[in-house]
């Protein structure tokens, strides 16, 4: 029994589709087979191109929003920083005032937060810090609490505070133009 499942097996009439004995082979099989193989490899290639486009679009994304944050963030303390190197040759000067024998004013504060407003915020903001430094010098070697350099520093101020918030699209300030330094009458 078993040599005649051999010899049936090895019939040409029983293999189908193959040359034997003058038949044509059915190539339809093998082609769609193949043709299968080859769409589900390419789908794949390609499926995997797209998903890893996508991720590596968000990557850079969230990259970008992480830098912006950051540099957002410098911006915000830089012109903080220079605020209160402002406030404090401010303070210093008040206290000079009317002393002949009062230290120098120490300016390298102010100097250092100038340099970080230059890093790290617009040309708008570093013109009027640097109008705001020049203003805040002027007076600080008159030592006069009234007169005009006094006033310029107040507006010279006023202007950079406007375009720091303007920057870090904050509203603009309810300061009253009078208000900015304030000369206490001790």
């Amino acid at each position: 029994m078993l040599y005649e499942l051999k010899a049936r097996a090895l019939d040409p009439m029983m293999v189908e589709g193959m040359v034997i004995e003058g038949k044509d082979m059915d190539w339809s099989i093998l082609a769609s087979t193949a043709l299968g193989g080859l769409l589900a490899g390419v789908g794949g290639f390609l499926g995997q191109w797209w998903a890893e486009g996508r991720a590596n679009a968000r990557e850079s994304r969230e990259r970008s929003h992480e830098q912006q944050l950051w540099a957002r963030e410098q911006q915000r303390a830089a012109y903080a920083a220079f605020n209160t190197a402002h406030r404090h040759v401010h303070e210093q000067t008040l206290a000079a005032l009317g002393k002949h024998d009062a230290k120098p004013i120490e300016l390298d504060e102010l100097l250092d937060a100038l340099d970080t407003v230059e890093m790290f915020g617009t040309r708008e903001a570093l013109t009027r810090a640097q109008s705001a430094k020049r203003a805040m010098t002027l007076w600080a070697q008159s030592r006069s609490v009234l007169g005009e350099d006094y006033e310029a520093v107040g507006q010279a101020m006023r202007q950079y505070r406007q375009q720091a918030r303007a920057d870090l699209g904050l509203a603009p300030s309810t300061e009253h133009p009078d208000t900015h330094l304030v000369i206490s009458q001790e």
